[in-house]
């Protein structure tokens, strides 16, 4: 009689299985991309982001504009602290 291939030696046709290193990264990669979806959706995390860093909410653009002002402000002082002393 024969003997039939045995179901312990397992003989694969298919490609080589993923290494476990490649789902453990995965499994992190994806754990901390829901973490941060989920911060950001209910505000937990705080307020993040280039307005954190302006006093009072302002815009970039106000601010800038807000400079330029105060530039000018300056430069007129000037110009008529020079006129008076003469």
């Amino acid at each position: 009689m024969s003997k039939l291939p045995n179901s312990n030696n397992d003989i694969k046709d298919g490609p080589p299985s993923t290494p476990r290193w490649v789902k453990v990264s995965g499994i992190i990669v994806i754990t901390l991309v829901l973490l941060f979806i989920i911060l950001k959706l209910t505000g937990i995390g705080g307020n993040h982001g280039p307005s954190r860093h302006i006093p009072g909410g302002e815009s970039t653009e106000q601010s800038m504009a807000d400079n330029q002002t105060s530039s000018e402000n300056q430069e007129q002082e000037i110009n008529n602290d020079d006129d008076g002393g003469h």
